[in-house]
């Protein structure tokens, strides 16, 4: 531009002393190009859309702090989760309790006793002991069988807890399905307890969807990220979590016993690490975090496509007024005016994003 306006002088436009410099005019149209695409809205293409994220995500304690960690985080297709975490205390409640002990079993054991689990059962089971925990005694050799419940020890009494899936496995007799039913009506699930083989009780077990979870998983998947679920319950499948959150069952995946150090290994306490993105440790400021960082990422995208499209079109002014010897629109007035026009536009834009 400074070229140009040297070699097509603006003459003696101006009744200015020294004006009809040639070189003045070619430092004024530099200076004038460089004012142009260098705008204020450079500084609105990255801070501006950080700060109105951080400022959503600090109302579900969530942070993520600052370009690098929205950019790290954008790239996530895949979140693990525990199922108690998608399944806060007041999601699943036990409506109903059977015992179903045989009148002549040997087995002698209280149901208080044998209930201890860490899965989505544990805080309705923790209210059945009137939050006594010395009634829990020690599991040892808990083993998860894949989408049926639990196994473990209690001292020698061996201890199922689980679908009818896992007592079948175990061959251990079951109350027929129109017994089941009788007791354990459409929308709720049967979850049995046997202990040395025997049938102990049947929990009549209901669930609901929290509102906020839903629509965090909802919003995941609206994206293309799975979520890996990691449980011990029988209650939580594929087929179930898809049914009761709505969700796209090919995007929920349960993890198998196999993987299930691999997770403890992944999400175990660590003194040391990144923060950039950090939550309360709630799934839904987990997934809002996760969320914003993937708007992030396309909300800069699209500031820099207004930044350079503004500066494009403020460095094209310029030429044309440098061609055809308008000087007189040429000034610090004019050039600020745009700059401040231009960053109204971007801030327009950015302020339609939700996060």
């Amino acid at each position: 531009a400074g070229i140009l306006a040297f070699l097509n002088p603006f003459g003696s436009e101006f009744p200015t002393t020294g004006a009809e410099n040639p070189i003045y005019w070619a430092i004024s149209a530099a200076v004038a190009t460089v004012s142009v695409v260098a705008p204020f809205s450079l500084l609105l293409v990255v801070n501006r859309p950080l700060a109105r994220a951080s400022k959503k995500l600090s109302e579900c304690n969530a942070a993520l702090l600052g370009y690098d960690a929205a950019v790290q985080f954008s790239d996530v297709n895949t979140v693990m989760v525990d199922a108690k975490a998608l399944f806060p205390a007041g999601s699943v409640q036990v409506k109903k309790l059977k015992r179903w002990q045989k009148k002549n079993s040997v087995v002698k054991t209280s149901v208080d006793e044998a209930i201890h689990t860490d899965g989505i059962l544990s805080y309705p089971f923790y209210d059945m002991t009137l939050g006594n925990k010395d009634l829990l005694k020690k599991v040892d050799n808990c083993i998860y069988e894949d989408n049926c419940g639990v196994t473990g020890w209690i001292g020698t009494k061996r201890v199922m807890l689980g679908g009818r899936a896992l007592m079948e496995m175990h061959n251990i007799d079951l109350p027929n399905k129109k017994n089941e039913r009788k007791y354990c009506p459409e929308g709720l699930e049967p979850v049995y307890l046997a202990v040395s083989g025997e049938i102990v009780a049947m929990f009549v077990v209901g669930m609901t969807a929290n509102p906020e979870i839903q629509a965090a998983l909802s919003e995941l998947q609206s994206r293309g990220i799975t979520v890996l679920v990691h449980t011990t319950d029988s209650l939580v499948t594929v087929e179930n979590l898809a049914d009761l959150f709505e969700l796209d069952a090919s995007l929920i995946k349960v993890l198998p016993h196999e993987a299930h150090d691999e997770y403890s290994e992944s999400t175990k306490y660590t003194s040391r690490g990144s923060g950039g993105l950090s939550c309360c440790g709630t799934f839904t400021s987990f997934a809002r975090g996760v969320m914003a960082a993937k708007s992030l990422v396309r909300d800069f995208s699209v500031s820099k496509a207004v930044m350079l499209g503004t500066s494009a079109l403020g460095l094209l002014l310029v030429l044309i007024m440098v061609l055809l010897r308008h000087m007189s629109l040429l000034t610090p007035s004019v050039i600020t005016l745009y700059n401040t026009a231009a960053a109204l536009v971007m801030a327009a834009v950015q302020s339609v994003r939700k996060y």
